[in-house]
């Protein structure tokens, strides 16, 4: 919801896309790390991992690169080997999926138990690509800062899924007026090519951020449509741009003289967007379920949590 938000603000400079992009895509992929130390298993071979993950994250990129291709042709734009490298390695889907496979390296070898090692090593490379400025087609520069954050989801798991007294029980909400000041101070965070202003305020806001969206979330755990949009966030993704451009573009014929992107146009994009997003996408997971990276709903195993349906009123058994 915060990637829609996002791209319906469009102006990096806005306060509110200011303060989104300061902590979202950590918070991506520390919930990235989260799932899939839940969902670890050293037995598996690579070959079989491999594979799941080519149907999780490499199929929803094909059908992203389709989309966009599509689109640019529509709109007349000249299609050269650069756009469709750019279009193919779609930054988030190819460093999610090199994270994915170093995870299960490290957990293959035992490195992974080795955080004092795992993580200074990381921190080092990320380090590297900042002084080095390096800029890679296939967004490897990105991967050590997306690996702190996939590192530290996978290492919080235990620690976050243990009842205890939470410190922050009283005080969470204070974390959202740090994000705002901080992301204010600091540059626009750019984590698609690698830039994030100064590193103090960007670690602020980003661990921040997560632990702000944990405390929310331990409070709507019933809400079911927010289960399924977090169920669903990669479908989301892969449709949500062109939505909004086509948004854009009947209200541009219908409103010529109100500007997109202006403040609160985008909140009325932004409500439009999920209003298309969800029974599109709910659809699509329905009955073309492998495009979004998911198999058929008749194939999934009848021990897995029950999938929230966001247009009735309950959970639909498997």
């Amino acid at each position: 919801m915060l990637v829609v938000l996002g791209h319906c603000a469009g102006n990096i400079g806005d306060p509110v896309n200011r303060a989104i992009l300061s902590f979202h895509m950590p918070l991506f992929f520390f919930i990235s790390g989260l799932s899939s130390r839940a969902g670890g298993d050293k037995k598996e071979s690579f070959i079989q991992y491999f594979w799941k993950r080519v149907r999780a994250i490499v199929v929803p990129q094909a059908v992203l690169f389709l989309i966009n291709i599509a689109y640019y042709l529509l709109t007349r734009q000249r299609i050269t080997a650069s756009l469709i490298a750019k279009t193919w390695f779609n930054w988030f889907f190819t460093v999610l999926f090199i994270c994915s496979l170093l995870l299960w390296f490290l957990r293959k070898t035992g490195l992974l138990s080795l955080w004092y090692i795992c993580l200074p090593v990381t921190v080092v490379l990320m380090a590297l690509t900042q002084v080095t400025g390096i800029q890679t087609v296939v967004h490897v520069e990105t991967v050590p800062m997306a690996m702190i954050f996939y590192f530290g989801g996978v290492y919080c798991y235990g620690w976050l899924t243990q009842e205890r007294n939470n410190r922050l029980e009283n005080g969470w909400i204070l974390l959202l007026p740090a994000i705002v000041i901080c992301s204010y101070w600091n540059s626009p965070v750019m984590m698609y090519s690698n830039e994030y202003g100064n590193l103090a305020l960007f670690a602020i806001t980003s661990v921040a951020g997560i632990f702000l969206c944990y405390e929310l979330a331990k409070r709507i755990t019933d809400n079911k449509l927010v289960l399924w949009l977090g169920q669903s966030s990669l479908g989301i993704y892969v449709f949500h741009m062109r939505i909004i451009n086509v948004l854009h573009a009947v209200g541009h014929r219908l409103w010529p003289a109100i500007e997109n992107y202006s403040y609160p146009v985008y909140w009325h994009y932004f409500l439009l967007s999920l209003l298309v997003l969800i029974p599109l996408v709910y659809l699509v997971e329905r009955y073309l379920p492998f495009l979004v990276g998911k198999k058929h709903l008749r194939t999934e195993n009848m021990d897995e949590m029950n999938r929230p349906n966001p247009l009735t009123r309950g959970y639909k058994r498997l």
